[in-house]
């Protein structure tokens, strides 16, 4: 990552982010602890430049982020995109539809939202699938006319899925 404080990407990137009250007392509290307590040093500052810049994305993932990982036993590379496609998925497992995670994550379109950063969580795809083989289960079987007749011969009226593609 490039280390500079610029305009941002996109016109979506403009956007007032929501914060939990736990979540802004912590910040807050962080600030009040920090030496760069005033109105225009960067709540995580680097030490190096006395506040006056922040700690650039690549030294906290380095410094602090993939220590705190290995500690907690995480064995996968840990990156910023991990993160953000964890949130994307997550907001999508809560229930929460596109447009949300799309402004969440400050993306330009929904589609690189839902194609870049959303994943299937496993089991909602196991509860997916078992609620299809369920319903094909309890369908009852297609049984042909009981009477020939000339015609096109057509399947009993279903409102369930065709059994073949």
């Amino acid at each position: 990552m490039k280390k500079y404080v610029g305009e941002l990407k996109t016109r979506a990137s403009h956007r007032l982010l929501p914060l939990h009250e736990e979540l802004a007392d912590a910040l807050r509290q962080h600030r009040a602890a920090s030496p760069y307590d005033q109105p225009n040093n960067w709540v995580f500052a680097s030490t190096m430049k006395n506040g006056t810049v922040p700690i650039w994305p690549t030294s906290l993932m380095e410094d602090h982020v993939r220590p705190a990982s290995r500690r907690a036993g995480v064995t996968k590379q840990t990156s910023w995109k991990m993160f953000r496609t964890s949130i994307a998925t997550q907001l999508t497992a809560n229930g929460e539809n596109i447009k949300t995670s799309q402004q969440t994550l400050g993306h330009a379109n929904s589609q690189i939202t839902a194609d870049v950063y959303t994943q299937a969580v496993p089991s909602d795809v196991r509860s997916a699938h078992d609620r299809l083989v369920d319903m094909v289960i309890a369908s009852p079987p297609l049984t042909k006319p009981k009477k020939p007749f000339i015609g096109p011969i057509l399947a009993p009226e279903r409102s369930e899925i065709p059994l073949s593609c």
